[in-house]
Protein backbone atom coordinates (compact mmCIF):
# COMPACT_ATOMS: atom_id res chain seq x y z
CA UNK A 1 0.00 0.00 0.00
CA UNK A 2 1.59 3.26 -1.30
CA UNK A 3 1.98 6.29 1.79
CA UNK A 4 -0.71 8.17 0.73
CA UNK A 5 -2.90 5.27 0.86
CA UNK A 6 -1.94 5.00 4.43
CA UNK A 7 -2.05 8.27 5.26
CA UNK A 8 -5.96 8.42 4.41
CA UNK A 9 -6.86 5.39 6.09
CA UNK A 10 -4.58 6.60 9.07
CA UNK A 11 -6.72 9.58 9.38
CA UNK A 12 -9.99 8.08 8.55
CA UNK A 13 -9.64 5.40 11.62
CA UNK A 14 -8.77 8.16 13.93
CA UNK A 15 -12.15 7.98 16.86
CA UNK A 16 -14.71 10.86 15.72
CA UNK A 17 -13.84 11.14 12.68
CA UNK A 18 -16.23 9.52 10.51
CA UNK A 19 -18.84 10.83 12.65
CA UNK A 20 -17.51 14.21 11.71
CA UNK A 21 -17.25 13.93 8.25
CA UNK A 22 -20.74 12.53 8.35
CA UNK A 23 -22.66 15.15 10.24
CA UNK A 24 -21.06 17.91 7.82
CA UNK A 25 -21.86 16.12 4.84
CA UNK A 26 -25.64 17.26 4.46
CA UNK A 27 -25.24 21.02 5.37
CA UNK A 28 -22.64 23.16 7.31
CA UNK A 29 -22.17 22.49 11.13
CA UNK A 30 -21.34 24.68 13.87
CA UNK A 31 -19.00 23.87 16.41
CA UNK A 32 -20.91 23.90 19.07
CA UNK A 33 -23.24 21.10 16.86
CA UNK A 34 -20.16 19.03 16.28
CA UNK A 35 -19.54 19.18 20.08
CA UNK A 36 -22.81 16.99 20.34
CA UNK A 37 -20.37 14.20 18.35
CA UNK A 38 -17.28 14.94 20.10
CA UNK A 39 -17.33 16.96 23.80
CA UNK A 40 -14.62 17.48 24.49
CA UNK A 41 -13.80 20.45 22.87
CA UNK A 42 -10.26 20.27 22.73
CA UNK A 43 -10.23 17.12 21.09
CA UNK A 44 -13.24 18.69 18.63
CA UNK A 45 -10.76 21.67 17.58
CA UNK A 46 -7.51 19.20 17.17
CA UNK A 47 -9.72 16.67 14.73
CA UNK A 48 -11.50 19.50 12.82
CA UNK A 49 -8.17 21.30 12.54
CA UNK A 50 -6.72 17.86 10.93
CA UNK A 51 -9.67 17.31 8.58
CA UNK A 52 -9.33 21.05 7.75
CA UNK A 53 -5.45 20.35 6.52
CA UNK A 54 -6.37 17.56 4.92
CA UNK A 55 -8.47 19.19 2.78
CA UNK A 56 -11.61 17.18 3.50
CA UNK A 57 -13.51 19.95 5.56
CA UNK A 58 -13.95 23.90 5.34
CA UNK A 59 -14.84 26.66 7.31
CA UNK A 60 -17.49 28.55 5.55
CA UNK A 61 -19.51 31.81 6.67
CA UNK A 62 -22.85 31.22 7.01
CA UNK A 63 -24.69 34.55 6.37
CA UNK A 64 -27.41 34.50 8.86
CA UNK A 65 -28.40 36.78 11.52
CA UNK A 66 -24.47 38.48 11.55
CA UNK A 67 -23.34 35.27 10.81
CA UNK A 68 -21.54 32.52 12.05
CA UNK A 69 -18.34 30.15 11.38
CA UNK A 70 -19.46 26.58 10.05
CA UNK A 71 -17.83 23.14 8.94
CA UNK A 72 -18.30 21.94 5.32
CA UNK A 73 -17.32 19.14 3.43
CA UNK A 74 -15.47 19.58 0.65
CA UNK A 75 -15.39 18.14 -2.74
CA UNK A 76 -12.49 15.67 -1.57
CA UNK A 77 -13.96 14.80 1.50
CA UNK A 78 -17.20 13.98 -0.20
CA UNK A 79 -15.08 11.88 -2.43
CA UNK A 80 -13.95 10.03 0.52
CA UNK A 81 -16.76 9.63 2.28
CA UNK A 82 -18.60 7.88 -0.96
CA UNK A 83 -15.67 5.73 -1.26
CA UNK A 84 -16.42 4.71 2.96
CA UNK A 85 -20.18 4.35 2.27
CA UNK A 86 -19.60 1.92 -0.86
CA UNK A 87 -18.31 -1.09 1.00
Amino acid sequence: MDNQRQCVLNLIGKKYTYDLLYSVADKPKRFKDLSEIVSNKRTLSKRLAVLNSNGLIEKVLVKKKGGHLAYSLTPKGKKILSLIDSF
